[in-house]
């Protein structure tokens, strides 16, 4: 009884989901790349922004989700509907997609990897330990460079990706 009301909850959900004529200008092809560089870039100066300070950083942080939700919108949520609800094009796309994002991820998260190895091994290679001090700032800056494209880059890429 309990999965027969959530399966109608979400059928309700993605019958309104396509419907859905408010975000219209957003899903022109030039609005929805423009939205999506704009939304990157918010991303990619969101680190940038927090080394200046919390309220700079949250703004711009500010700015990325707004794009963000936008992207959503626009891109009618393809990627968070189950699969079911998706015509084979849409889930092509959308399969694609992920493949692109969650290899650039990993890109992100190896290059990182690589800059710690770089930085523990120039720091001093005759301790065995090295020690970093960060101040909150740069602790944020840190978060903010990976938390931003994990939460962006499906979407970004989804609304690149797709044609009308």
């Amino acid at each position: 009884m309990a999965s027969e009301k959530n399966i109608k909850k979400v059928e309700e959900r993605v019958a309104k989901l396509q419907s859905d004529t408010s975000l219209d200008w957003a899903r022109k092809p030039r609005v929805q790349a423009t939205l999506a560089i704009a939304t990157a870039i918010a991303s990619l100066a969101t680190p940038a922004a927090f080394l200046f300070g919390t309220i700079p950083g949250v703004l711009a942080a500010a700015v990325m989700f707004a794009g963000y939700f936008l992207l959503r919108g626009a891109t009618r949520e393809i990627a968070e509907l189950p699969s079911r609800y998706l015509d084979e094009r849409e889930l092509a796309v959308r399969n694609a997609t992920y493949v692109g994002a969650y290899q650039l991820l990993a890109g992100l998260i190896g290059l990182l990897a690589i800059v710690v190895f770089v930085f523990a091994v120039g720091a001093d290679a005759s301790d065995s330990e090295v020690a970093l001090t960060l101040t909150f700032e740069q602790l944020q800056a840190i978060v903010w460079l990976f938390l931003g494209p994990i939460s962006v880059i499906p979407t970004v890429s989804l609304a690149l990706r797709r044609k009308k």
